[in-house]
């Protein structure tokens, strides 16, 4: 009877190693195609605390438009700027298959400095594509 006992643990035990195989598997793969299909992303989301705007070349404004928004947000320039010597904002050209295509990129020096820059841009925007790099 004993002996029962002790198979049919062994046989459990056996069955919740493998479904922690099967799940650690999924979970693997789930990063892996993630990984692959968002990569470049993710690591700029993760690793670099850079946020993207996210607008394809394609869909990105004309430098003169960029520029215009810049003139045209002084103040919210003004106000992002004050929040550390070290912020920086210009008129950045990401694309090189489309030298003409633009946006605005904010480089801080990392820390909170994002989730306050975050903050300001959540109230007011610039109203084209803007991309925050931690440098």
């Amino acid at each position: 009877m004993q002996a029962q006992s002790s198979n049919a643990r062994s046989g459990r035990k056996r069955w919740i190693v493998l479904a922690a195989v099967v799940l650690a598997a999924v979970v693997l793969a789930a990063l892996l195609v993630a990984a692959v299909t968002r990569g470049p992303q993710l690591l700029q989301l993760w690793v670099y605390d850079n946020r993207p705007s996210g607008v394809s070349c394609e869909n990105l404004p004309e430098t003169p438009e960029v520029e215009a928004a810049l003139k045209e947000h002084a103040s919210l320039r003004a106000e992002l700027e004050a929040l550390d010597p070290d912020v920086e904002i210009v008129v950045s050209h990401p694309c090189d298959n489309r030298p003409g295509a633009a946006e605005i990129l904010i480089m801080y020096p990392g820390g909170d400095l994002r989730g306050r820059i975050e903050a300001v841009l959540e109230r007011e925007s610039f109203g084209v594509p803007t991309s925050l790099k931690n440098v």
